[in-house]
């Protein structure tokens, strides 16, 4: 029987890869309210398997990279309903991708849950990170803060059934 991954990974490490601000070149110029914004994300993890230095000499890992990214939008003046024609401008871009290392402690897993970890549970611990990394880029640059959307949860209909362990 296939074990929940959870139960074969241990989260030993959480670093930021890079870490990427791009305004627009006027930004200093724009005004900008939030009722004529919108913002947009997009998250994407990659995987690979590896050893490193572990507790006792070299251990399995699974090394992941999240990559995050959000940029904040104006909106076109006809899409606000002025009639007037426009288009949209990318205030800034801010990306990053952290590097979440996992030491692998059991096998007994399928693909299925391992593809299903690697979507939900991954972003969902390099989250809090990219969350302060927004936040701390935006004050830097005196900029206003965002709301950054929260991550979707996984639907009750969706989710596997608790081990009877």
């Amino acid at each position: 029987m296939s074990l929940d991954p959870i139960k074969c990974f241990r989260l030993r490490e959480i670093k930021v890869r890079n870490a990427r601000f791009r305004p627009a070149k006027d930004i200093d110029d724009l005004v900008i309210d939030a009722a004529k914004t919108t913002v947009q994300t997009r998250r994407w993890v990659e995987h690979a398997f590896g050893k490193r230095a572990g507790e006792n000499g070299q251990a399995d890992f699974l090394k992941t990279i999240v990559h995050f990214g959000l940029r904040l939008v104006n909106i076109a003046a006809d899409q606000l309903g002025s009639g007037e024609e426009g288009k949209d401008q990318v205030v800034y871009t801010i990306e990053s991708s952290f590097a979440v290392y996992f030491e692998i402690k059991c096998r007994d897993y399928d693909e299925a849950g391992l593809a299903h970890f690697l979507e939900a549970n991954v972003p969902h611990i390099a989250w809090p990170f990219w969350r302060e990394h927004v936040f701390s880029t935006l004050r830097s640059a005196s900029l206003p803060l965002v709301d950054i959307p929260l991550m979707p949860g996984i639907p009750k209909s969706q989710q596997d059934q608790p081990d009877p362990q």
